[in-house]
């Protein structure tokens, strides 16, 4: 296209293409996932999803997706418990943050049952880890306020205030 962008045809050209490795098919049923999804055809970002898998079963990328897809149809607890699978297999910020907002829209029941592990999960990961921090670290703000967690939430809003928005704001280029 004139602005350097592809489109859909394109990406069914690239498809043709005999020599693609299994990662790359699996990235672009992702892209017909993402297509699928903006235009809220959840029956057609489903089969995408199982065609990705098929061809990269264990991809943490193909259940994150999976995961925002439960979200988006408002199964919140299937997102959850993906969210926490994938997050008990591979640390990162941003699988804890999908259960935060998975836990946000459960029944005030499993909101109970679940939101405890999560804030352990969110304070162990908090005080170790940084991808995410101002929001998980807001996250666990609220989640100690809601369970009457005083030392957690001091500690918590404590970091959060003292963690920078902007961290390249606080480095300047040499020269």
């Amino acid at each position: 296209e004139s602005q350097g962008f592809t489109d859909k045809d394109d990406i069914g050209i690239l498809k043709s293409n005999t020599t693609l490795s299994s990662e790359q098919k699996a990235n672009i049923e992702l892209i017909y996932f993402g297509l699928a999804i903006q235009k809220n055809n959840f029956g057609d970002a489903q089969d995408y999803l199982v065609k990705a898998t098929t061809f990269l079963p264990t991809s943490y990328v193909i259940k994150e997706n999976e995961a925002l897809l439960m979200l988006k149809k408002g199964q919140f607890m299937d997102a959850y418990n993906i969210y926490d699978n994938i997050f008990k297999q591979e640390k990162n910020g941003r699988f804890l943050f999908g259960m935060v907002l998975s836990l946000y829209n459960l029944p005030s029941a499993d909101r109970l049952k679940y939101g405890r592990d999560l804030l352990s999960n969110l304070e162990n990961y908090t005080s170790v880890y940084y991808d995410y921090k101002k929001e998980l670290l807001l996250a666990q703000i609220a989640l100690a306020i809601e369970y009457n967690e005083t030392v957690i939430y001091k500690v918590a809003k404590l970091q959060f205030f003292n963690t920078p928005c902007r961290l390249t704001d606080a480095f300047s280029k040499p020269g």
